[in-house]
C-alpha cells in the first residue's frame, strides 16, 4: 500500500506493508522517552485515581484481588483478553475494579475476544464453539469490547510453555480477525485491534467495508504517522479510531514521539499492556509523561484528556 487509498486523497504509507514495528523488528534507538525532570515529577505525583488504563492484561497474571485493587486505585482499566480460557477471569477482574467506586454497567472496561497469537488454537472450520460462546458473552456484558483481535505477521504458533508449536497459518489469522470484526459490527461493540506488520491488510479491510464498529482503538500502535493519518482521514470511517501508546511496546521506537505529536487530541490513550499488575502503574506515569511532553500539556491535563478519551472509547 503505497498509498493510503480513500476516495482520491493521496497520503503516503511508506511503511503500510513492511510496518516498521518496533518491539517486534527490533528497531530501537535506545530509550525514546527521555522526558523532562519536572514533567515526570509531576506525572509521579498524580494521584493514581486520575489515570485510566486503556489496555492491560493483568488478569493473565491470576491475582484477582490485586487486580480489583490496583483498577479501583486507578479512575479504571480495560481489562482485556487474549482467547477463551482467560475470558472469565477478565470478566470477574472488570467487573471487580470497574464497579467500585461507581456503577458503569455490565461489561465496562472488558474486552473479550481471540488474539492473533491464539488464532491457530481455534480455526473457525475446525472448532465451531468459541465464535457462539464469544457472542453469548458480549449479549450478557452490553458494554463489552471486542478484543484483543488483530493481525501478525511475526507470530508462531506455540503451546501453553511458549514452545513452537507449528507453521504459522496467516489466512487462519485473516479468518479469525474477519470474523470477529463482524461480529462488533453487527453488535455494535468497539473493537481492539493488534497489528504487528500487516498495517496494509488491515487498513484494506477497514477501508473497503461497507460497515465498521463504531470505534477502533489501534492499541500499542506502532504504525508510522502517515499510516495514523490515512486512517484518520477516511471518509466514512476516519472519526471511529483511536490509538493507544504504552511504555513497554511504544517508548522503544524513535518514530513514536512525531506520531504521538501528530495523534489527534481526542483519540489518545494510555496503556500499560502488561501481563500482571507488577509495574503497571509506574509504565502508566512514564508513558503519561511522555505524551505529556509531546504534546506540551501538563500532566493533570494529560492525565484528563486520555481518561476522557478512554471513558468515551468504552461506552461510559
Amino acid at each position: 500500500v503505497e498509498e493510503a487509498r480513500e476516495e482520491g486523497e493521496n497520503v503516503g504509507v511508506e511503511e503500510a506493508r513492511e510496518d516498521g514495528e518496533a518491539a517486534a523488528a527490533g528497531e530501537s534507538a535506545g530509550e525514546s522517552a527521555n522526558t523532562s525532570a519536572s514533567i515526570a515529577a509531576a506525572a509521579a505525583a498524580l494521584p493514581s485515581s486520575a489515570m485510566f488504563d486503556g489496555h492491560c492484561h493483568w488478569h493473565l497474571g491470576g491475582d484477582l484481588p490485586a487486580c480489583v485493587a490496583l483498577a479501583s486505585s486507578l479512575h479504571g482499566a480495560a481489562f482485556t483478553s487474549t482467547r477463551p480460557d482467560d475470558w472469565e477471569m477478565a470478566t470477574a477482574c472488570a467487573r471487580g475494579g470497574n464497579n467500585v467506586n461507581v456503577d458503569r454497567g455490565e461489561g465496562f472496561g472488558l474486552c473479550l475476544g481471540l488474539h492473533p497469537w491464539w488464532a491457530h488454537h481455534h480455526p473457525p472450520a475446525s472448532d465451531p464453539t468459541w465464535l457462539p460462546d464469544l457472542r453469548r458473552r458480549l449479549e450478557r456484558s452490553p458494554r463489552a469490547v471486542v478484543g484483543e483481535i488483530g493481525l501478525d505477521r511475526v507470530a508462531v504458533p506455540m503451546n501453553e510453555r511458549g514452545e513452537v508449536c507449528g507453521e504459522p497459518d496467516y489466512p487462519n489469522q485473516v479468518a479469525c480477525f474477519e470474523t470477529q470484526l463482524s461480529l462488533a459490527t453487527e453488535l455494535k461493540r468497539p473493537v481492539v485491534v493488534h497489528c504487528v506488520r500487516a498495517y496494509g491488510d488491515v487498513a484494506d479491510r477497514f477501508r473497503a467495508a461497507d460497515a465498521m464498529p463504531p470505534r477502533v482503538l489501534m492499541h500499542s500502535f506502532g504504525g508510522t504517522r502517515a499510516y495514523m493519518e490515512s486512517l484518520t482521514r477516511m471518509k466514512r470511517w476516519g472519526s471511529r479510531f483511536y490509538f493507544g501508546f504504552s511504555a513497554v511496546v511504544n517508548l522503544r521506537s524513535p518514530k513514536t514521539r512525531d506520531v504521538v505529536t501528530a495523534c489527534p487530541d481526542d483519540r489518545i490513550l494510555l496503556e500499560s499492556d502488561l501481563v500482571g499488575v507488577n509495574g503497571a502503574e509506574s509504565d502508566l506515569r512514564r508513558v503519561l509523561a511522555f505524551v505529556a511532553e509531546c504534546k506540551g500539556w501538563s500532566a493533570e491535563e494529560t492525565a484528563g484528556i486520555t481518561r476522557e478519551n478512554a471513558l468515551r472509547f468504552y461506552g461510559e
